[in-house]
């Protein structure tokens, strides 16, 4: 790209590292035209990085078992796509992930086939060679370069979502699960994290977060007052979110979530203090929220983090 468009691609990154979806489009376009390939984007899409596959491998198999295994996936499916997110629908005989992008989002084939080339190549390497049913197409999208490229089984379907990817249960059951509770919790947590920094990525997200924590502090945290003070309606600031792909609510719980870490390792901080300062209504609201957030109560948290 530099030497053929005269312009470095990694001047456009956010802050977490990512192109914005616009322009990574355009990336996979000009990579299709320079190259002379009309099938560079699923083949990029192989290319996914070992440090990704290592991360879900570990993910996964440190998790207690299948179902949360596949929890797993689902909720760490932002971080490992950059676009959209996963969801999942069980059966006896299979497991179907779907690929879901945010209300009203347009994508180009380009796109798709990179992505669907990215989750196919993770989970390959994860569960076992050849374990996928099935991999589906909405209706009317090609399927010709996806299927030659990754050597599956691709057809179009009806179905109201854009891809999904059906695994036979049976390849679950023959992954060697190691679990290790502590450490799959602590990872789902760095992800979760990654996942807040993601949301913040638009600018005005990000105004949103820093005005949320003010008032939080201030004790007078709602829709109503943060639109207020960015001078804005409540409902002009929702749709904004949305179109960030976030919501009010979702900012709150992460500037809470984010509040709370920091709460907790001091000692002098109270219960009934952290549940004020983070606005819970009481004490059990806190605790759930806490349980919530860092899968362990926040009493044992902190005994935790006096004994290391």
């Amino acid at each position: 790209m530099e030497v053929e468009l005269g312009w470095n691609p990694s001047d456009h990154l956010t802050d977490s590292g990512r192109f914005p979806l616009r322009f990574f489009e355009f990336l996979l376009e000009a990579a299709s035209v320079l190259l002379q390939d009309e099938k560079a984007s699923v083949k990029s899409g192989m290319y996914v990085g070992e440090n990704d596959i290592g991360f879900a491998d570990y993910l996964l198999k440190s998790a207690p078992g299948s179902t949360k295994a596949i929890s797993a996936i689902v909720e760490c499916s932002p971080v490992l796509l950059d676009f959209g997110a996963l969801g999942v629908e069980l059966s006896k005989k299979s497991t179907t992930l779907l690929w879901e992008l945010p209300p009203k989002t347009n994508v180009s084939l380009k796109f798709i086939e990179f992505h669907l080339s990215v989750l196919c190549k993770i989970l390959d390497a994860v569960l076992l060679e050849d374990c996928f049913c099935k991999v589906g197409l909405r209706s009317g999208i090609p399927v010709d370069n996806i299927k030659s490229v990754l050597g599956v089984d691709v057809v179009n379907t009806k179905s109201n979502c854009l891809s999904y990817i059906e695994i036979d249960s049976a390849y679950f059951d023959e992954c060697k699960f190691k679990p290790e509770e502590f450490v799959h919790d602590a990872m789902l947590q760095r992800l979760r994290r990654e996942m807040a920094i993601m949301r913040r990525d638009s600018r005005f997200a990000s105004t949103v977060y820093e005005q949320i924590n003010v008032e939080l502090i201030n004790g007078n945290c709602n829709v109503e007052k943060v639109a207020e003070c960015l001078s804005v309606s409540s409902r002009t600031l929702q749709r904004r979110l949305s179109e960030c792909g976030t919501s009010f609510s979702e900012i709150l719980d992460d500037v809470r979530r984010n509040l709370a870490g920091e709460l907790i390792v001091d000692a002098r901080k109270s219960y009934m203090e952290m549940t004020l300062i983070l606005g819970f209504s009481n004490k059990s609201s806190f605790h759930k929220a806490f349980n919530r957030w860092f899968n362990v109560a926040p009493g044992v948290y902190r005994e935790c983090l006096v004994n290391n």
